[in-house]
């Protein structure tokens, strides 16, 4: 981490690297103890801190720091974060579009390609512009932490994704095979007329007759897709072409049943 990089951040600014560019156990630890600093979070004062799920929030050295200063950790549930976190409802997007007019304006006047060093700049002056308390307010309002209302989502907000009819076209003719048909999958075309009068066995192979080849390799595609779950898959001949044979394609359905809504 070079400290140039935070030339012109605000005080008091944290800031660290690493090789993935990803957050880091490690690093989350250092972020605590900076909020615990600034919120002064204690067993006589505690505090709740909302957050995703990831990884690098459940390390056993930040649970410790947590439960030792009176911080209680609640983590929102899988893929609910753009309804149930108050940061991605109602602040990053004006802080976004703060950003983005100020990192144009610079570009446009200063006539030079950004730098890592400016970005810290622009990110505090668009947070004085657009992370107001009202806008950070009304974030924990529509999501129902505060003031607390757990009716703040109806059976609307539940309600499964329609399947529209291409979707309804494709699995009425999956209805009409059986299980083991719709997982089969063909490697070469030149195997497609073996391969559709034949049962493809998953069963053991000391129990099972010898095949061909191309019925062996559909066989452990097969065993890979019973793994998968509710994936289908099934085989699209290539349309003839006087460039030469194309390579066989696969296309991947998945049943009605589990399309839903995130």
């Amino acid at each position: 981490m070079d400290p140039a990089y935070l030339t012109h951040a605000s005080q008091e600014t944290v800031a660290f690297a690493n090789g993935s560019g990803w957050m880091q156990s490690t690093d989350f630890l250092q972020f605590m103890h900076h909020f615990i600093k600034y919120s002064n979070s204690s067993t006589d004062r505690p505090t709740l801190l909302l957050l995703d799920n990831h990884s690098s929030h459940l390390s056993v050295d930040v649970l410790d720091l947590a439960v030792a200063n009176g911080v209680t950790m609640l983590s929102f549930p899988p893929h609910c974060s753009h309804r149930l976190q108050p940061l991605d409802v109602s602040v990053f997007k004006p802080l976004k579009g703060a950003y983005t007019a100020r990192h144009n304006r610079f570009i446009r006047n200063q006539g030079q390609a950004l730098q890592l060093l400016h970005i810290p700049m622009l990110v505090r002056q668009a947070i004085g512009e657009a992370v107001r308390p009202q806008i950070i307010e009304r974030g924990f309002e529509v999501t129902g932490i505060c003031p607390f209302d757990p009716s703040i989502f109806t059976d609307a907000d539940f309600v499964s994704l329609g399947v529209d009819q291409e979707n309804e076209d494709a699995a009425a003719v999956e209805r009409k095979y059986g299980e083991e048909e719709q997982r089969r999958i063909v490697v070469d075309p030149s195997e497609l007329d073996v391969a559709a009068h034949e049962t493809v066995s998953t069963s053991d192979p000391s129990e099972s007759a010898p095949s061909t080849s191309g019925m062996s390799r559909a066989t452990n595609s097969a065993s890979v897709l019973d793994e998968i779950g509710p994936l289908r898959t099934k085989a699209v001949i290539p349309k003839k072409s006087t460039r030469g044979p194309k390579p066989q394609k696969t296309s991947i359905l998945t049943s009605p049943e589990f399309i839903s809504a995130t």
